[in-house]
């Protein structure tokens, strides 16, 4: 896959992707699938437009929205800046920007795509001068689960509150945080729980506090874990968020190694013990919980 932004040599002719693909959840999956499909039936390039995202809350980073892609097999991917002049590019300029600079021939987009100042072009209007530039296009419904529409917002709600499962189910594959182990201060061992401390990404949307059944990936290998969100209230006195996950029968030490850490459910809320002794009882229980799950 080739990255493109700013100035570039011409591209190939393409079916092209809109949108900004912040989650890749089952509704973007449809549309790539569809860019995927016409690319191939008309002998295109695919090619997926996207835009430079600058906050916070990420459900999936600019990496790892950039693995998706290579996996799916997509040819190019452009990251458009918010820049003055793209804001005030008029819906008709937008457009032609799209035929002349990616020779675009199929364009697939979500049935809520808008585009030019003030989003005043819609599907209707795109659909329009698609029509009267005999380009292809395709225009994607939105997905449901549950009678929820599928969107990044309501995912980002949902992995916030806890409700992993949900949240899950949306994006058509496990809410994942990756990351090195760092050393900790080795408390989980001495209880016999020893952990592995994630050094995560702040900008990702974090599950709130709690212990969660999760996969660990390492070394091209899935292990069932347990993994706590917060911040250690029986044994920590510091208001730090922590994501420390205990991988059930694994004794290896992988401090400086990377893993990404699957959530699968969420199996209580984080609360503070009276003594370490009620803290261990409780993590056998969660243990045993998490055993029973499979």
């Amino acid at each position: 896959m080739q990255i493109i932004s700013g100035k570039f040599n011409k591209i190939p002719q393409c079916a092209i992707a809109l949108g900004k693909f912040d989650a890749i959840h089952k509704g973007h999956q449809k549309i790539l699938d569809e860019i995927l499909k016409k690319a191939k039936e008309k002998n295109l390039k695919t090619l997926v437009f996207s835009f430079e995202i600058l906050k916070h809350n990420f459900i999936i980073t600019k990496d790892e929205k950039e693995e998706i892609f290579k996996n799916l097999n997509i040819d190019f991917l452009y990251y458009q800046a918010f820049s003055d002049e793209f804001k005030n590019m008029s819906a008709k300029s937008f457009f032609d920007m799209l035929v002349s600079k990616f020779c675009a021939k199929h364009i697939v987009v979500g049935d809520d795509w808008h585009f030019g100042k003030n989003r005043e072009g819609d599907v209707n209007l795109l659909k329009k001068l698609c029509d009267e530039n005999n380009i292809g296009v395709t225009i994607i419904e939105r997905l449901k689960t549950d009678d929820d529409v599928i969107s990044s917002s309501k995912i980002r709600e949902y992995i916030s509150l806890g409700d992993i499962k949900k949240a899950n189910n949306m994006l058509g594959r496990n809410f994942s945080l990756s990351g090195v182990v760092e050393d900790g201060k080795h408390l989980g061992k001495k209880m016999g729980f020893p952990t592995a401390n994630l050094r995560y990404d702040s900008t990702k949307v974090l599950p709130s506090g709690g212990v969660y059944h999760t996969k660990v990936f390492y070394n091209n290998a899935y292990f069932d874990a347990m993994t706590n969100v917060g911040v250690n209230p029986t044994v920590e006195d510091k208001n730090i968020i922590r994501i420390e996950t205990h991988i059930i029968d694994f004794n290896k030490e992988i401090y400086g190694e990377n893993i990404k850490i699957e959530f699968m459910d969420k199996i209580r809320d984080e609360v503070k013990f009276s003594s370490l002794n009620e803290l261990v009882l409780q993590l056998e229980k969660d243990k045993n919980t998490i055993k029973g799950k499979n």
